[in-house]
């Protein structure tokens, strides 16, 4: 009688051990899920930082030629160009939207 109970108290054992084992493994994977989605994350803010700096320094260029062209031609170049800058406006409102 009494081998037979170690059996049992054994076999309950193992069973106890097998379950906290699966739950441990479930906790790791959902951790391991957790961490990559934040890597994404991280990645994702990150390319969109970047591309937000990258169209400021383009749109600065831009400006410092326009100012340069300006100051060089004279203030009848802002009618010459007016169509291309009305372009430019527009190219840049599409980049703009599209980064925020």
């Amino acid at each position: 009688m009494c081998v037979c109970k170690a059996e049992d108290n054994q076999k309950k054992a193992d069973r106890l051990y097998d379950l906290k084992m699966k739950e441990l493994d479930q906790r790791a994977c959902e951790l391991q899920h957790a961490e990559e989605e934040c890597r994404n994350a991280i990645g994702e803010a990150t390319k969109n930082y970047n591309l937000a700096q990258v169209s400021f320094v383009f749109f600065f260029i831009f400006i410092t030629a326009i100012y340069n062209a300006i100051v060089i031609m004279g203030f009848s170049f802002i009618y010459h160009l007016h169509s291309l800058c009305l372009c430019v406006e527009w190219d840049i409102k599409l980049l703009t939207h599209s980064l925020f």
